[in-house]
């Protein structure tokens, strides 16, 4: 029997989720390609310590196909750690076990190809071109799974260097901030996790930390049962058939539950500056929060940088001196650089958010002007047309098991409306409102 030939470019968890989910697939062969030289999952901000906000459970495969052998609970037996973990507990993982449950399952899986990056996809004729350094591989299937990217603010573009960087680079490299001052721009779990980090001393004791943030106050998650069935299949789905205006208002409101701050984080910071005034460790100005403030401005000072700092409500101006400035400013979609040959052939859909993401259709098939049967498929992209759900874990093996099926042309896969509280769809809720037989038998 021929199979299908599929290449999935990223070994990130998008795609080892497609990897595992197709590892028992006769029709298909799956080969991912990942430019690194080993499995990492954001090792820049891998902070000793830092959970999981979302259940082991959304894991590669299980909230899709519980029985497969590259689960969480299958990582666990194979460690001889399960009865301890179940002792313990498993309401929250720590980010690190959940990154070498990732290093496990990658290999493990006999079609992942590290150190192979694909440089660029074109068209030829009626099939796709995946080109890397040393080979070209045709196929009418590709799978893109890269990510999004770090977002740099306007103010910094032009001044990134070895003391001004995002985030996710916090601890790729080894710093000292000892005797320095410490700007931190942004007010999710990324800079909450930032500024614990720097007040445990984590690179050297600072002397001084402004946290800057937009948001009216350091909001907590927002993580009670509604919300997260924001996080279901169903309302995927629903906000998928939603007018882009009525997406991009309902993203404003589920901010929170995509990037507010663990609760256990901000008790942690909170506690951590009381006991530095209890010590008599901090001296007025040491840890300096501004919120509903933003930076408008970023300049060379001498060896560090002077940040314009705007009060959003009465408009007040503040300027605050950094030797070293952390963007925790987030992620945003783009077009991957190897889809450029393709540019032309692509659409587009842009938000209100700043992404500008490529148009997905409801299988998460990219909308192409190609021959016919090449697809292209986009993991962790559609925010805006799928929903606050989208970059994170929770909807990973439903994604990819849409990807799947969409593939196969066959529902191998359940893929859809599981039980929930909450009522999405126009169509169940008329069905539910549908009277009997019985019923309408009394009523005539």
């Amino acid at each position: 029997m021929s199979r299908e030939s599929v290449v999935a470019v990223g070994a990130g968890p998008a795609n080892l989720s497609l990897a595992a989910l197709a590892y028992n697939q006769r029709e298909l062969a799956v080969t991912v390609f990942e430019r690194a030289l080993d499995p990492a999952w954001h090792p820049g901000l891998m902070v000793d310590g830092a959970l999981m906000q979302t259940s082991f459970l959304k894991d590669l495969v299980s909230l899709v196909d519980p029985t497969n052998p590259y689960s969480f609970l299958a990582y666990l037996k194979d460690h001889r750690r399960l009865y301890r973990a179940v002792v313990c507990g498993l309401d929250r993982i720590t980010r690190q076990e959940f990154q070498d449950y990732l290093k496990w399952a990658a290999m493990r899986l006999p079609n992942i190809r590290f150190g192979t990056a694909i440089n660029e996809i074109d068209l030829d004729r009626d099939s796709f071109c995946v080109r890397a350094k040393e080979e070209t591989v045709r196929t009418k299937t590709v799978v893109i799974g890269v990510g999004r990217e770090p977002f740099v603010p306007d103010f910094a573009r032009l001044i990134r260097g070895k003391n001004v960087f995002h985030s996710g680079a916090f601890l790729s490299e080894k710093r000292n901030f000892s005797g320095s001052s410490v700007a931190v721009v942004g007010g999710g779990q990324s800079s909450a996790e930032v500024v614990s980090a720097l007040l445990r001393g984590l690179h050297g004791e600072p002397t001084s930390i402004t946290w800057v943030s937009r948001r009216p106050n350091l909001f907590a998650l927002e993580d009670s049962p509604f919300v997260n069935e924001w996080f279901f299949p169903q309302h995927s789905m629903w906000f998928q058939r939603c007018s882009r205006e009525a997406r991009e208002r309902f993203l404003m409101g589920q901010e929170l539950a995509g990037d507010g701050v663990s609760a256990s984080t901000l008790r942690e910071i909170y506690q951590l500056l009381y006991e530095r005034e209890v010590a008599h460790k901090a001296r007025p100005g040491a840890c300096e929060i501004r919120i509903d403030s933003s930076v408008e401005a970023m300049s060379l000072d001498g060896p560090g940088y002077l940040l314009t700092v705007r009060d959003r409500v009465n408009g007040d101006v503040m300027h605050a001196y950094a030797d070293v400035v952390i963007l925790c400013t987030g992620y945003r979609s783009s077009l991957p650089r190897l889809l450029e040959p393709l540019r032309s052939r692509l659409s587009f859909v842009q938000n209100t958010l700043g992404d500008t993401e490529l148009e997905i259709r409801d299988d998460f098939s990219v909308v192409l002007d190609g021959p016919p049967g090449c697809r292209l498929y986009l993991q962790n992209g559609a925010r805006s047309q799928y929903g606050v759900a989208d970059p994170y874990l929770s909807l990973l093996s439903w994604r990819s098991a849409r990807i799947l099926n969409a593939i196969l042309r066959m529902e191998r896969f359940d893929c859809g409306v599981m039980s929930g509280a909450i009522t999405w769809s126009g169509e169940t809720l008329a069905a539910s409102r549908k009277p009997s037989q019985e019923m309408t038998e009394k009523i005539s």
